[in-house]
């Protein structure tokens, strides 16, 4: 056998065999905060603290929002205005039902760990719905985003929540539509 020609400069030898010492002695301290495991197993890990932060925002905004002066009114209001009804109409391809269009009333909402772990999942779908604006990629990975949480979805729901959803979920954002869901269950009209 021939020697190899070119050698690289020691200084690479250094920095690899100090990157392979650096990973025979585990992990560094940087990823002792995230879990028992010492190493990030999912990307649930990553995204967990910001998603449960945000749930925590919109659990709190539609808490104050129930309470207050204005949520008083619009309930008022989505019970005496008129609105438009459920309507099923034929189409080529079977009888589809246009959304109710009326102002949703506004209830508190309790959140347990179910619903909790439901409003990640609609979080995560609507988040995925702005990888959607990005040319080429940004589609497929879309796609993929919003087909892991809805399953997530449809496995935590019970048949009525998740009917009541997706009868929501025709007209705005899956959030507003799992919110409108719990509220009606809660103590909504």
């Amino acid at each position: 056998m021939s020697t190899p020609k070119y050698r690289a400069p020691i200084e690479f030898y250094r920095k690899m065999d100090s990157l392979v010492a650096d990973m025979q002695r585990g992990p560094r301290k940087r990823f002792e905060l995230v879990g028992p495991s010492k190493v990030p197993s999912s990307i649930d890990t990553i995204i967990d603290a910001p998603v449960n932060a945000v749930v925590s925002v919109v659990n709190g905004l539609m808490s104050a929002i129930a309470n207050s002066p204005v949520g008083r009114a619009i309930n008022s209001a989505s019970k005496h205005l008129p609105y438009l009804r459920e309507q099923p109409i034929p189409t080529p391809f079977g009888r589809v039902k246009l959304p109710e269009i009326k102002l949703p009333e506004v209830h508190e909402v309790e959140l347990d760990e179910h619903k909790r772990k439901v409003l990640k999942a609609t979080v995560g779908i609507d988040v995925a719905q702005v990888f959607g604006i990005v040319p080429v990629v940004g589609d497929l990975v879309a796609d993929v985003f919003e087909d892991t949480h809805a399953e997530v979805l449809r496995e935590t729901l019970n048949d009525a929540e998740f009917r009541a959803y997706t009868k929501y979920d025709k007209l705005g954002p899956s959030t507003l539509a799992i919110a409108r869901t719990f509220m009606k269950r809660d103590g909504g009209a």
